[in-house]
């Protein structure tokens, strides 16, 4: 027996069958706007600026450790000058005979290696010096006997810094030394301290220089150790005892440390 036969009906006037039949939604504005889309990225993107020199940027790194290490180092050099130095205190020292600290670079002698201090300046100065020491004492006297060579020529020059009471004392101890034939404090020869060969003093040749400051006044006589009697009357060689003996003034400032 046949299945029972069903007609089909038809599509309704002005419209497709349902199966394709569509609905249309109404557009809806005045939302939030929507997030920009993310950025792509591809393998294709170019290395930036820095990328691209790989020796600036070392450079720039090793400019960073340099500006670290000046500012530890300024830090480090404040702290030292605000706490001190930390290290043990350096021993005196003898006198400055560097070329750098003068013109002329001095020795001490061997047979006076290190200086002499005395107490009693009438008994160590002769004629008009030692009448006024007598008069007017001193409080110490210290000397040193340094050697040094200029142009080949060997020169001894014997320092004496005597320390007076009072700066009025010095000064008229000073006036009174620079006059002629007035006498003077003795240097380490003419007061046979020490022995030099041909030498009997060091005043022979008028190589001298004194200076006072203070309570102080120092006192340098200077003269060839060989042949000294030749360069008698010689101005080039008194000049050149001179400079020699304003240069060795700057040895007595060790003998106050």
């Amino acid at each position: 027996m046949s299945s029972p036969h069903h007609p089909v009906q038809p599509p309704r006037p002005g419209r497709e069958s349902d199966a394709d039949e569509t609905t249309w939604i109404p557009r809806v504005t005045g939302g939030p706007p929507r997030p920009d889309p993310l950025p792509f990225t591809s393998g294709d993107e170019q290395p930036t600026a820095l990328e691209r020199r790989p020796g600036l940027v070392w450079a720039l790194r090793i400019a960073g450790l340099v500006a670290v290490g000046v500012v530890a180092g300024l830090v480090w050099n404040h702290i030292q000058d605000d706490g001190g130095d930390v290290s043990s205190p350096s021993q005196p020292t003898g006198p400055n005979t560097s070329a750098s600290s003068g013109r002329y670079q001095f020795t001490p002698h061997e047979g006076l290696p290190g200086p002499r201090t005395d107490t009693d300046c009438v008994a160590h100065s002769y004629n008009q010096v030692q009448a006024f020491f007598q008069q007017t004492p001193c409080a110490s006297l210290t000397r040193g006997l340094y050697q040094t060579t200029v142009e080949n020529k060997d020169i001894l020059v014997s320092v004496a810094r005597v320390e007076m009471r009072s700066a009025a004392d010095a000064q008229a101890l000073r006036d009174l030394s620079e006059r002629s034939n007035t006498g003077n404090v003795n240097d380490v020869v003419r007061g046979k301290l020490v022995a030099v060969p041909g030498l009997a003093s060091l005043s022979a040749n008028d190589g001298y220089f004194v200076k006072s400051e203070g309570t102080a006044v120092v006192i340098v006589e200077g003269d060839f150790t060989t042949n000294s009697k030749a360069y008698k009357g010689d101005p080039n060689a008194e000049k050149l005892l001179d400079d020699v003996c304003a240069d060795a003034i700057r040895l007595s400032d060790a003998f106050t440390r």
